[in-house]
């Protein structure tokens, strides 16, 4: 009796082994987005007179607009932290999807964070949105586009609404991206941040360095829809000549 207790025993611990192994859970993974070949990330500053146009609409929400032109997919999370005068300087999170024929100042992706009023040119907002992003949309590759005023070496996004005016500096830039482990690409939409003395001070936290060193015009050039497009298209393209691209 004893043995056939036993192999009985045995028969039944065997069965839960397999089935707890072969059992598929149901529950989404930790992180969207993972596995993902590229994350762009968007720093988009627009709590200040850059954000006002001609026409009095929003410079920021435009290029955000034409990111969702393009839109995610499953190999590239777009994903982007938008603050505007247009909103009362409010900050918000938001994963772009694909989205055409918008009305001015909308953001038709879904929000994923609403922050509140905070100081974009407070490297801490930087940095938390950073670990956001890291955390919830891991990638082999992360692109990111620092989109506001620039001041050369003095740094670049002030902040006028819920901050001094003041300038991130560039140390603050640089401690918030090697505090993300770094990034393939760092996009500057910004004036004279094209500069070698900017160039240097991030040399160790991006492998390729993109901006003007002269003065942008007030309109928006990021012409982020054609490269974009190009990336969502053949999304195992290196980042050398993804930046190729983007030039």
């Amino acid at each position: 009796m004893r043995l056939k207790l036993s192999i009985l025993f045995l028969l039944v611990l065997l069965v839960l082994v397999l089935f707890g192994c072969s059992k598929k859970s149901t529950e989404p993974e930790d992180g969207a987005g993972s596995g993902a070949k590229w994350t762009v990330i968007g720093y988009m500053d627009g709590n200040n007179n850059l954000d006002i146009s001609l026409n009095n609409t929003s410079y920021v929400i435009a290029d955000v607009q034409e990111m969702e032109a393009v839109g995610s997919s499953d190999d590239v999370n777009m994903v982007v932290c938008v603050g505007s005068i247009k909103t009362g300087g409010i900050v918000k999170d938001y994963y772009v999807e694909h989205h055409t024929d918008e009305l001015p100042d909308h953001i038709s992706s879904p929000m994923l964070r609403n922050e509140g009023t905070r100081d974009m040119s407070d490297p801490q907002t930087l940095i938390d949105f950073l670990d956001y992003v890291k955390e919830n949309y891991p990638a082999e590759h992360y692109l990111l586009i620092i989109d506001d005023h620039g001041g050369g070496w003095r740094g670049a996004c002030s902040d006028d609404q819920n901050g001094s005016g003041n300038l991130m500096s560039m140390r603050q830039i640089k401690s918030a991206i090697e505090d993300f482990g770094g990034v393939d690409i760092l996009i500057f939409h910004a004036c004279l941040m094209g500069q070698l003395e900017v160039v240097y001070e991030l040399k160790d936290v991006a492998d390729y360095i993109l901006g003007s060193e002269f003065t942008l015009p007030m309109e928006s050039i990021l012409g982020s829809q054609e490269w974009l497009d190009t990336l969502v298209s053949h999304s195992s393209i290196t980042p050398e000549a993804l930046s190729g691209v983007v030039v």
